[in-house]
Parts: structure tokens; sequence; C-alpha cells
């Protein structure tokens, strides 16, 4: 039994922070006070002082478990409602360039029969480059490629095109004559992606599978397609 007088002197913790820490201690269980004059405060005992620490312990893990299990509930069904919202959303804008690279490859990695692309001789060469594996195993399954550009002027600027995609029967490319204002990648006539500018760069990415969007674009594909000149297989 110690006054706060002899608590403060022993611990030499100042005797107006004594009376605030015992308080604290009182509430866990591990101080009692005497009611006396002066007043008195005696601890706990070791053992049982440690048995009251444990069980606050495994309490506070009850609750911890407790609160986690409610926090996934909720997060499976925000999840839940997530994926039904992206279910029906059928416009989405892809900015960041390299997000919309791997979405457009994961897009073609899935495409079970065409792919159909208005381009420009720059736009193709980088994906020659840097996806000629993804076009390659995605011809393997006998997914169709079409590829709709200008015709390039320049002889430096003539594309160089491997030539096994050349003499792949799926792989075909077009040249539109007058030039083709669009950059967008049609899959399975049931997707796109649709650049707001020419610039691969700096352009941003519609995607979507509004059918009556996808349509349209299909559409006016298939009309310059059909009127456009083929590349030679040489």
């Amino acid at each position: 039994m110690s006054t706060a007088k002899t608590i403060s002197q022993v611990s030499k913790v100042p005797r107006q922070d004594v009376y605030t820490v015992v308080a604290i201690l009182e509430k866990m269980g591990l101080c009692e006070k005497a009611i006396t004059r002066p007043v008195m405060f005696r601890a706990t005992p070791i053992q049982e002082g440690l048995d009251i620490l444990m069980q606050r312990k495994t309490r506070e893990y009850d609750e911890m478990q407790i609160r986690t299990r409610s926090l996934l509930q909720d997060l499976n069904h925000y999840c839940r409602e997530t994926a039904y919202q992206e279910e029906k959303a059928q416009f989405l804008l892809l900015s960041e360039r390299q997000a919309r690279v791997l979405r457009i490859e994961e897009a073609v990695d899935n495409a079970a029969t065409i792919v159909d692309s208005f381009t420009t001789p720059e736009i193709f060469r980088q994906v020659i480059v840097s996806s000629e594996e993804v076009l390659r195993e995605a011809l393997k399954r006998g997914v169709k490629f079409r590829f709709l550009m200008e015709n390039p002027k320049d002889k430096e600027l003539r594309l160089e095109i491997p030539q096994a995609l050349l003499e792949n029967p799926c792989f075909e490319i077009r040249y539109a004559t007058p030039p083709i204002p669009a950059a967008a990648v049609l899959i399975d006539q049931k997707e796109i992606f649709f650049g707001t500018a020419i610039d691969f760069q700096r352009a941003m990415y519609l995607w979507s599978d509004n059918a009556y969007f996808v349509g349209i674009i299909q559409n006016h594909f298939e009309l310059i397609w059909n009127s456009s000149s083929k590349v030679e297989n040489k």
C-alpha cells in the first residue's frame, strides 16, 4: 500500500501524473484504491495481474475476429456489386498507356475468331515489335487478323512485316485511300478499343461492348475494307 507521494518518489514520476496513471490501472484491474486518509493504492498481485492482461488480450482478439469477419462480408458484398456494375458498364476510358496495352493484349489472347484494326504504319510497327508473340499465339488458334491503314508514301516508312506473318492466311493487311483518321481494335465483332487520337503515345482509349456502337464501327470497317487494296505477299 502506498500513497501517491510515495509512488511518485519511488517511480520518479511527477505526482500529478501518478493520479492519471493509477486511474488507468484501476480501470484495467491492475491497481486498487483504498479509501483512507491520505488515499492509498495497492498493486494487483503479479499472477492475478497477468491473468487479467491475458483475458484482456483474448477479448481484444475475439473482437478483432468479429470485426474482420464483418469487414470480409462487407468486402464480398462490395465486390459482387462492383462486378455486377462492371458487367453492365458498356463504356470505359483507358488513359494510362501500359494499362491499355495490357488490356488490348488480354482481349487478343481471349479472341476466338477475328481481330479487326484501324491503325497507322507507326502504330502497326509498335504492335509488331511489342506484341508479335501475342499475334503469333492467336494465329496458331486460328484467329483471323485484318489490319486497315493508310498506304505509307515514303519508302522509309514502308512496313517491314515479318514474312512468316504475311504468309499466314489468317493475317491480312489492306491500304485505304484516303487515310483513315481513326485508331481502333475490334475483337470478335463484340467489343472495341477506340482511340481518341491516332497518336498512340498520348491517346486515351475508349473500351466498349455496346452492341450498337461496336456495330457502327464494324460496319464502317467492312465498308472501307472491301474497297481497299491488298498488301502483296512479298
